[in-house]
């Protein structure tokens, strides 16, 4: 299940969006089934406060060039076997 509650200051904190899926649907495959319903009843926020499994940088990047939403979030850790073993080129390079 995923559910989308408004959590603006000076509002009552709603949920604006409910979306049911088999366990087996990644989280991310969802974001773009949630920002398509949202946009439909005008209720796209600035902002879109999600968990690991929504920071795909495919998500990131097409839900702010497709509806002007900034994906807020933390994005999950390097599964390759260059950073679990702490040598050669893993995604820690590029921030170099």
């Amino acid at each position: 299940m995923h559910l989308t509650e408004s959590c603006d200051d000076d509002a009552p904190r709603l949920i604006t969006n409910v979306e049911t899926t088999p366990a087996t649907t990644p989280d991310d495959n969802m974001a773009e089934v949630v920002h398509r319903s949202l946009h439909g009843r005008n209720l796209l926020p600035a902002m879109h406060l999600v968990d690991k499994g929504y920071t795909d940088a495919k998500v990131l990047v097409n839900s702010n060039r497709e509806h002007g939403i900034n994906i807020i979030g933390p994005v999950a850790q390097d599964p390759g076997w260059q950073a679990r073993e702490k040598s050669g080129f893993d995604k820690r390079a590029l921030l170099h």
